[in-house]
């Protein structure tokens, strides 16, 4: 078979499946286009999920007669003009590819005015070819209909969802649009119902309330940062408010973009664990540190590798929301514990034993505090209440203790116990044997993988045989076989475990220890310590 050059239209198609994949990447394409125009209200109306008939309405700039006859051509914009251009793009469009491929693809009629006369043209296109360009009556702007996507592509259209499907997608691209640009107004109409009125307004937050509602607006935690290259406002959500299935926009300069690398650091921001937090990031910067051009659909987006981005962007917000939501919250625990109006010097808990023992001050008894099916916590404050899992709560103060100190003495035991391990439970014994002695085990390795276990850390208040069998168990079946799982383990089965009783003195002392943790809310495993419960949400559940 010889090679040969392809047919401009066979090219052109090509192009413009590459731009426009579905309706949602013909409303992005459009929604960018009034908003590079400068437009104050974008109106959006769709049919069959976009399928059948797309909309855009805008008030912006609009276009003459000469403008409306090149705007369908390829790689005609009014964005750049040498390549030199390219490395600071200011504007979301820039390749000049949106207009004619979707024009190459569907039957597209485009009305536009520039003046305020209602003086406009009118231009209609059929799978690329121009059927005419007239004049008409149209307010200043543009006014954009796309029907029948993808007719002229029969094999393409076949593989577009379902009309719900496509919405969906249609729904995402809008609200991403809209969260970048409050001060835009955003209406999206389907033949059913309006989805959004998003009238404008002034700040990032007041979109998200708008959107997602002022409930959820009272889960996050908003931070703004300046610094000399770059700038950002971020809401992530409190710590209390993680979720395993989460929402993460980013956008840089108002342009939104993917990236699994800034989705994987913001994932960590409470250090790693099973559940995340929302976040919606506005990063604004210099264009000559991005580049734009990397993506047909200018969905992606390349940093400047001296920015140190996201990774340095995860730090600020780690820092931050320590500032701004767990040191008050402590600070409110320790005064309501202590009773107290200053916070003093925290004094740890000496690990494996509950009560005042080894502290220099004695903490007074809180009485209003509750033992729940002596496994839960519950503390009363003026915010409201906790609830505390005292299992997880001790692993996370054990845990710390262990990472900072790491080095403990050891309680012998008056009675040694053997254990025979099995040949991939002795395996995994002899990788972590330098990290359990580190931590106060006295372990002498016989024959044929028995082991005798001599001496336990000090902090340990028991350790059985099973104990230690589910350690070793627990470490045989991890990835990763490095000190900090074994601490971790060595925390889980060495703290209070549930359905153990407490005093009110042991819980005064336990909730102490935790809030004088830098970061008390989350154990080792990334399981959540505490609950919060506020008079709001109380009011809320019962409909108040």
């Amino acid at each position: 078979m010889k090679i040969k050059r392809l047919d401009k239209e066979v090219i052109y198609k090509i192009r413009a499946g590459e731009v426009v994949e579905d309706p949602a990447s013909c409303v992005k394409e459009l929604i960018e286009n009034s908003l590079d125009a400068k437009a104050k209200k974008i109106h959006i109306y769709v049919e069959d999920g976009g399928k059948r008939l797309i909309e855009v309405k805008d008030n912006g700039e609009g276009m003459d007669r000469d403008d409306l006859s090149l705007c369908v051509e390829p790689f005609t914009t009014s964005k750049i003009n040498k390549a030199e251009d390219l490395k600071k793009v200011l504007s979301l469009g820039f390749r000049g590819e949106a207009l004619s491929a979707i024009g190459k693809v569907s039957r597209l009629k485009i009305k536009s005015s520039s003046n305020s006369e209602f003086e406009g043209y009118e231009i209609f296109v059929v799978a690329g070819e121009k059927k005419h360009l007239k004049p008409c009556a149209h307010p200043k702007g543009t006014t954009v209909i796309v029907k029948d996507l993808f007719f002229s592509i029969p094999a393409r259209r076949k593989f577009l969802k379902s009309s719900h499907q496509e919405l969906r997608k249609i729904i995402e691209v809008v609200t991403r649009y809209a969260l970048s640009n409050p001060e835009i107004e955003f209406i999206l109409k389907t033949e059913k119902e309006e989805i959004f009125n998003l009238p404008e307004v002034k700040k990032f937050e007041d979109r998200i309330i708008q959107i997602f509602g002022e409930d959820y607006y009272k889960e996050l935690i908003k931070i703004e940062e300046s610094r000399k290259k770059f700038s950002f406002t971020v809401f992530v959500s409190k710590p209390e408010f993680l979720k395993e299935n989460t929402t993460k926009i980013f956008f840089v300069n108002r342009r939104p973009f993917f990236d699994s690398t800034f989705s994987r650091a913001f994932s960590n921001i409470y250090t790693e664990r099973t559940k995340s937090p929302d976040i919606f990031l506005f990063l604004f910067l210099s264009p000559e540190e991005i580049d734009v051009n990397i993506h047909p659909q200018k969905l992606q987006v390349k940093f400047n590798e001296r920015l140190g981005f996201p990774w340095r962007i995860q730090r600020i917000i780690q820092t931050k929301i320590k500032e701004e939501s767990i040191t008050p919250k402590k600070v409110i625990l320790l005064k309501t514990l202590k009773g107290e109006e200053r916070e003093s010097e925290i004094k740890q808990l000496e690990f494996g034993e509950m009560g005042s023992a080894g502290r220099e001050e004695k903490i007074p008894v809180y009485e209003d505090l509750w033992q729940l099916e002596n496994t839960y916590i519950i503390v009363k404050f003026e915010k409201g209440l906790l609830v505390i899992d005292q299992h997880t709560a001790h692993e996370k103060i054990i845990y710390e203790k262990i990472k900072k100190e790491k080095n403990f003495k050891t309680k012998f035991l008056s009675f040694p116990f053997l254990i025979k391990l099995k040949p991939d439970e002795f395996h995994t014994l002899k990788e972590v044997f330098k990290t359990l002695e580190e931590t106060g085990f006295q372990i002498r390795i016989l024959k044929q993988r028995e082991i005798q276990i001599e001496g336990i850390p000090e902090f340990v208040k028991k350790l059985t045989k099973d104990n230690f069998m589910e350690i070793i168990e627990s470490l045989r079946k991890e990835r990763r076989l490095d000190p900090e799982n074994v601490y971790k383990e060595i925390a889980c089965k060495s703290a209070i475990q549930k359905g153990e009783m407490l005093t009110k003195e042991e819980m005064t002392n336990l909730i102490f220890d935790l809030f004088s943790l830098d970061d008390p809310f989350f154990c080792p495993h990334g399981r959540p310590v505490m609950i919060q419960i506020t008079a709001e949400d109380l009011d809320r559940r019962f409909g108040r």
